[in-house]
Protein backbone atom coordinates (compact mmCIF):
# COMPACT_ATOMS: atom_id res chain seq x y z
CA UNK A 1 0.00 0.00 0.00
CA UNK A 2 2.84 2.40 0.83
CA UNK A 3 4.44 1.84 -2.56
CA UNK A 4 1.09 2.46 -4.23
CA UNK A 5 0.63 5.76 -2.38
CA UNK A 6 4.17 6.76 -3.27
CA UNK A 7 3.52 6.04 -6.94
CA UNK A 8 0.33 8.13 -6.72
CA UNK A 9 2.31 11.04 -5.28
CA UNK A 10 4.85 10.70 -8.08
CA UNK A 11 1.96 10.58 -10.55
CA UNK A 12 0.73 13.98 -9.37
CA UNK A 13 4.21 15.46 -9.80
CA UNK A 14 4.59 13.85 -13.21
CA UNK A 15 1.15 15.04 -14.31
CA UNK A 16 1.98 18.62 -13.29
CA UNK A 17 5.27 18.55 -15.20
CA UNK A 18 3.64 17.02 -18.28
CA UNK A 19 0.78 19.53 -18.28
CA UNK A 20 3.08 22.54 -17.96
CA UNK A 21 5.34 21.13 -20.68
CA UNK A 22 2.46 20.55 -23.09
CA UNK A 23 1.07 24.02 -22.32
CA UNK A 24 4.43 25.63 -23.10
CA UNK A 25 4.88 23.69 -26.37
CA UNK A 26 1.35 24.38 -27.64
CA UNK A 27 1.56 28.06 -26.74
CA UNK A 28 4.99 28.36 -28.35
CA UNK A 29 3.82 26.79 -31.62
CA UNK A 30 0.24 28.01 -31.94
CA UNK A 31 0.15 31.04 -29.63
CA UNK A 32 -2.82 29.48 -27.83
CA UNK A 33 -4.15 29.94 -25.23
CA UNK A 34 -3.73 33.66 -24.74
CA UNK A 35 -2.18 34.90 -21.51
CA UNK A 36 0.35 33.29 -19.19
CA UNK A 37 0.25 30.49 -16.67
CA UNK A 38 -1.67 32.55 -14.11
CA UNK A 39 -4.35 33.52 -16.66
CA UNK A 40 -4.84 29.88 -17.60
CA UNK A 41 -4.63 28.36 -14.14
CA UNK A 42 -8.04 26.69 -14.51
CA UNK A 43 -7.00 25.01 -17.76
CA UNK A 44 -3.73 23.89 -16.22
CA UNK A 45 -5.43 22.47 -13.14
CA UNK A 46 -7.87 20.59 -15.34
CA UNK A 47 -4.98 19.12 -17.30
CA UNK A 48 -3.14 18.12 -14.13
CA UNK A 49 -6.29 16.50 -12.74
CA UNK A 50 -6.89 14.57 -15.96
CA UNK A 51 -3.32 13.29 -16.21
CA UNK A 52 -3.28 12.41 -12.52
CA UNK A 53 -6.55 10.47 -12.70
CA UNK A 54 -5.33 8.48 -15.70
CA UNK A 55 -1.96 7.62 -14.17
CA UNK A 56 -3.50 6.69 -10.81
CA UNK A 57 -6.01 4.48 -12.63
CA UNK A 58 -3.16 2.61 -14.33
CA UNK A 59 -1.25 2.32 -11.06
CA UNK A 60 -4.35 1.07 -9.24
CA UNK A 61 -4.85 -1.64 -11.85
CA UNK A 62 -1.25 -2.70 -11.39
CA UNK A 63 -1.61 -2.62 -7.59
CA UNK A 64 -4.85 -4.62 -7.71
CA UNK A 65 -3.28 -7.27 -9.95
CA UNK A 66 -0.32 -7.55 -7.61
CA UNK A 67 -2.66 -7.94 -4.62
CA UNK A 68 -4.65 -10.64 -6.44
CA UNK A 69 -1.46 -12.54 -7.27
CA UNK A 70 -0.23 -12.29 -3.67
CA UNK A 71 -3.58 -13.62 -2.38
CA UNK A 72 -3.48 -16.47 -4.88
CA UNK A 73 0.04 -17.43 -3.78
CA UNK A 74 -1.14 -17.50 -0.18
CA UNK A 75 -4.11 -19.65 -1.17
CA UNK A 76 -1.78 -22.13 -2.91
CA UNK A 77 0.88 -21.92 -0.17
CA UNK A 78 3.31 -20.75 -2.86
CA UNK A 79 5.97 -18.05 -2.72
CA UNK A 80 5.17 -14.62 -4.14
CA UNK A 81 7.46 -11.93 -5.51
CA UNK A 82 6.34 -8.65 -7.05
CA UNK A 83 9.42 -8.67 -9.28
CA UNK A 84 11.20 -11.75 -10.57
CA UNK A 85 14.86 -12.52 -11.14
CA UNK A 86 16.36 -10.50 -14.00
CA UNK A 87 18.37 -13.43 -15.41
CA UNK A 88 15.30 -15.66 -15.42
CA UNK A 89 13.24 -12.93 -17.10
CA UNK A 90 15.91 -12.64 -19.78
CA UNK A 91 16.03 -16.40 -20.38
CA UNK A 92 12.26 -16.61 -20.70
CA UNK A 93 12.14 -13.50 -22.86
CA UNK A 94 14.78 -14.72 -25.29
CA UNK A 95 12.97 -18.04 -25.67
CA UNK A 96 9.67 -16.30 -26.41
CA UNK A 97 10.99 -13.48 -28.62
CA UNK A 98 13.91 -15.41 -30.13
CA UNK A 99 13.35 -14.61 -33.79
CA UNK A 100 12.69 -10.92 -33.25
CA UNK A 101 15.78 -10.63 -31.05
CA UNK A 102 17.83 -12.43 -33.69
CA UNK A 103 16.72 -9.98 -36.36
CA UNK A 104 17.47 -6.71 -34.55
CA UNK A 105 19.79 -7.68 -31.66
CA UNK A 106 19.15 -8.19 -27.96
CA UNK A 107 20.26 -4.65 -27.08
CA UNK A 108 16.88 -3.45 -28.38
CA UNK A 109 14.96 -5.62 -25.92
CA UNK A 110 14.30 -5.61 -22.20
CA UNK A 111 12.53 -8.28 -20.15
CA UNK A 112 10.88 -8.20 -16.74
CA UNK A 113 9.00 -10.73 -14.65
CA UNK A 114 6.24 -9.41 -12.39
CA UNK A 115 3.75 -11.00 -9.99
CA UNK A 116 5.77 -14.21 -9.74
CA UNK A 117 4.21 -17.20 -7.97
CA UNK A 118 6.40 -20.25 -7.36
CA UNK A 119 5.86 -23.58 -5.67
CA UNK A 120 5.34 -27.30 -6.18
CA UNK A 121 2.13 -28.86 -7.47
CA UNK A 122 1.64 -32.52 -8.35
CA UNK A 123 5.38 -33.06 -7.91
CA UNK A 124 6.30 -30.42 -10.49
CA UNK A 125 8.06 -27.10 -9.84
CA UNK A 126 5.63 -24.44 -11.04
CA UNK A 127 6.24 -20.78 -11.79
CA UNK A 128 3.55 -18.49 -13.18
CA UNK A 129 4.09 -14.80 -13.81
CA UNK A 130 3.59 -11.80 -16.05
CA UNK A 131 6.42 -11.48 -18.58
CA UNK A 132 6.94 -7.94 -19.82
CA UNK A 133 8.78 -7.65 -23.15
CA UNK A 134 10.01 -4.14 -23.93
CA UNK A 135 11.09 -3.44 -27.51
CA UNK A 136 12.97 -0.18 -27.93
CA UNK A 137 12.01 1.75 -31.07
CA UNK A 138 14.19 4.80 -31.63
CA UNK A 139 13.46 7.11 -28.71
CA UNK A 140 10.29 5.27 -27.75
CA UNK A 141 9.37 1.73 -26.77
CA UNK A 142 6.66 -0.88 -27.29
CA UNK A 143 5.56 -3.02 -24.34
CA UNK A 144 3.91 -6.42 -24.48
CA UNK A 145 2.83 -8.36 -21.40
CA UNK A 146 2.35 -12.13 -21.60
CA UNK A 147 1.38 -14.80 -19.10
CA UNK A 148 4.05 -17.50 -18.74
CA UNK A 149 3.99 -20.80 -16.89
CA UNK A 150 7.24 -22.66 -16.33
CA UNK A 151 7.10 -26.34 -15.35
CA UNK A 152 10.39 -27.86 -14.29
CA UNK A 153 11.35 -31.33 -13.14
CA UNK A 154 14.86 -32.73 -13.02
CA UNK A 155 13.50 -36.11 -14.12
CA UNK A 156 11.81 -34.49 -17.13
CA UNK A 157 13.38 -35.67 -20.38
CA UNK A 158 11.66 -34.32 -23.47
CA UNK A 159 13.19 -33.39 -26.82
CA UNK A 160 13.52 -29.69 -27.57
CA UNK A 161 10.50 -28.48 -29.54
CA UNK A 162 8.30 -25.47 -30.06
CA UNK A 163 4.57 -25.68 -30.59
CA UNK A 164 3.05 -22.41 -31.79
CA UNK A 165 -0.49 -21.46 -32.77
CA UNK A 166 -0.96 -20.69 -36.43
CA UNK A 167 -2.16 -17.09 -36.57
CA UNK A 168 -2.47 -14.41 -39.26
CA UNK A 169 0.64 -12.77 -37.77
CA UNK A 170 2.75 -15.77 -38.74
CA UNK A 171 3.65 -17.68 -35.60
CA UNK A 172 4.29 -20.75 -37.69
CA UNK A 173 6.81 -19.03 -39.94
CA UNK A 174 8.67 -17.84 -36.86
CA UNK A 175 8.75 -21.44 -35.65
CA UNK A 176 10.16 -22.60 -38.97
CA UNK A 177 12.91 -20.02 -38.79
CA UNK A 178 13.84 -20.97 -35.22
CA UNK A 179 14.31 -24.65 -36.08
CA UNK A 180 15.72 -24.42 -39.58
CA UNK A 181 12.46 -25.15 -41.33
CA UNK A 182 11.98 -28.63 -39.84
CA UNK A 183 8.22 -28.36 -39.44
CA UNK A 184 5.83 -31.25 -38.96
CA UNK A 185 2.16 -30.62 -39.54
CA UNK A 186 -0.06 -32.48 -37.13
CA UNK A 187 -3.72 -33.47 -37.35
CA UNK A 188 -4.54 -30.24 -35.52
CA UNK A 189 -2.59 -28.19 -38.09
CA UNK A 190 -5.49 -25.79 -38.41
CA UNK A 191 -4.53 -24.42 -34.99
CA UNK A 192 -0.89 -25.37 -34.32
CA UNK A 193 2.45 -25.96 -35.96
CA UNK A 194 5.23 -28.06 -34.45
CA UNK A 195 8.97 -27.47 -34.92
CA UNK A 196 11.83 -29.61 -33.68
CA UNK A 197 15.29 -30.84 -34.58
CA UNK A 198 13.96 -34.30 -33.67
CA UNK A 199 10.55 -34.30 -35.41
CA UNK A 200 10.08 -38.08 -35.45
CA UNK A 201 10.70 -38.39 -31.70
CA UNK A 202 8.56 -35.36 -30.97
CA UNK A 203 5.67 -36.69 -33.05
CA UNK A 204 5.52 -39.73 -30.76
CA UNK A 205 4.92 -37.47 -27.76
CA UNK A 206 1.92 -35.77 -29.33
CA UNK A 207 -0.60 -38.51 -28.79
CA UNK A 208 -4.09 -38.48 -30.32
CA UNK A 209 -5.38 -37.50 -26.87
CA UNK A 210 -3.08 -34.49 -26.70
CA UNK A 211 -3.78 -33.51 -30.30
CA UNK A 212 -7.50 -33.60 -29.60
CA UNK A 213 -7.00 -31.50 -26.47
CA UNK A 214 -4.96 -28.84 -28.28
CA UNK A 215 -7.40 -28.73 -31.19
CA UNK A 216 -10.09 -27.65 -28.72
CA UNK A 217 -7.91 -25.49 -26.46
CA UNK A 218 -6.35 -22.87 -28.68
CA UNK A 219 -3.74 -20.21 -28.01
CA UNK A 220 -0.98 -22.11 -26.22
CA UNK A 221 2.68 -21.66 -27.04
CA UNK A 222 4.68 -24.59 -25.68
CA UNK A 223 8.48 -24.59 -25.65
CA UNK A 224 10.43 -27.58 -24.36
CA UNK A 225 14.10 -27.21 -23.49
CA UNK A 226 16.24 -29.42 -21.21
CA UNK A 227 14.17 -30.24 -18.10
CA UNK A 228 11.82 -27.29 -18.49
CA UNK A 229 8.62 -26.72 -20.45
CA UNK A 230 7.52 -23.13 -20.90
CA UNK A 231 3.83 -22.44 -21.58
CA UNK A 232 2.94 -19.00 -22.93
CA UNK A 233 -0.34 -17.17 -23.33
CA UNK A 234 -0.11 -14.11 -25.55
CA UNK A 235 -3.05 -12.54 -23.73
CA UNK A 236 -2.48 -10.81 -20.40
CA UNK A 237 -4.58 -13.40 -18.57
CA UNK A 238 -6.53 -12.27 -15.47
CA UNK A 239 -5.15 -13.63 -12.20
CA UNK A 240 -8.44 -15.32 -11.34
CA UNK A 241 -7.85 -17.55 -14.37
CA UNK A 242 -4.33 -18.59 -13.37
CA UNK A 243 -5.45 -21.65 -11.43
CA UNK A 244 -7.10 -23.21 -14.49
CA UNK A 245 -4.09 -22.30 -16.67
CA UNK A 246 -1.68 -24.04 -14.28
CA UNK A 247 -3.97 -27.07 -14.05
CA UNK A 248 -4.22 -27.33 -17.84
CA UNK A 249 -0.48 -26.87 -18.38
CA UNK A 250 0.24 -29.69 -15.89
CA UNK A 251 -2.35 -31.83 -17.68
CA UNK A 252 -0.59 -31.19 -21.01
CA UNK A 253 2.80 -31.98 -19.46
CA UNK A 254 1.50 -35.30 -18.16
CA UNK A 255 0.20 -36.19 -21.62
CA UNK A 256 3.63 -35.30 -23.06
CA UNK A 257 5.44 -37.44 -20.49
CA UNK A 258 3.05 -40.37 -20.83
CA UNK A 259 1.85 -40.40 -24.43
CA UNK A 260 -1.11 -42.65 -25.15
CA UNK A 261 0.13 -45.22 -27.68
CA UNK A 262 -3.30 -45.67 -29.22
Amino acid sequence: MISFLLRCALAIVGAAIATVGIFAVVKGIFGWPAGGFRDNSGLLLTGVAGFTAYIIFLEYRRFARQSDARDLAKEWSFRFSAKGDDDLARRFGLRVAGRDVGLVGDKYFGFELENVIQGVRDGVNVLIADLLIIKYLGEGSEDTTLTVISLRDRDLSLPAFTLLPTTPRGSASRSEREFGGLVREMSYKRFYRLSSHQPEITDELLSPELQAHLAVHHGWEIRSEDNNVLFVRRDHEPVDGWDSLVAESIQILKMLMNPDPT
